[in-house]
């Protein structure tokens, strides 16, 4: 019924206004909260048939936004993708690939219950490391502006 209301819209207005509204309505889908950090709350959402994380910070200032933009442009294999962002009413949302294996901490919680398994091994260690330092590596070498990661 709303999709109905939207293509009456669209016959009646603008093909911009109207392409907005049905966007907003194929992509809205229920929120389970993830989980809060010192900038804002994470909340797993379906956008465009997506699952991804947005995370919303309220009260941002500009700078917030600069940083969005720039975490779009970014493109390495270890580092999560940002894949858009947008205002919603005071909060900066920033859509993010969803990690669907949970934290690293409940991860090494998981692979410490289990007798067999390799990630405790050296090589898995080591690979680890690598990864990250790769995506450091990545953050600290762009151009025209280095990144220096602070969390």
């Amino acid at each position: 019924q709303a999709y109905n209301c939207l293509i009456h819209f669209y016959k009646r207005k603008s093909c911009v206004l109207a392409f907005i509204e049905v966007t907003l309505v194929i992509m809205a889908s229920p929120s389970t909260f993830l989980g809060e950090g010192s900038f804002g709350k994470v909340y797993k959402e379906i956008r465009g048939g997506v699952t991804c994380a947005v995370k919303k910070i309220p009260n941002y200032r500009r700078d917030g936004l600069q940083e969005a933009t720039l975490l779009m442009k970014l493109n390495n294999e270890f580092i999560i993708k940002c894949l858009s962002h947008h205002i919603e009413g005071r909060n900066l949302c920033t859509v993010m690939e969803y990690a669907d294996r949970g934290t690293l901490k409940e991860f090494i919680v998981q692979q410490a219950q289990n007798p067999a398994a390799t990630v405790f091994k050296e090589y898995s260690v080591w690979r680890a490391m690598d990864h990250l330092a790769t995506a450091l590596g990545y953050l600290h070498t762009l151009r025209p502006e280095h990144i220096l990661h602070r969390d």
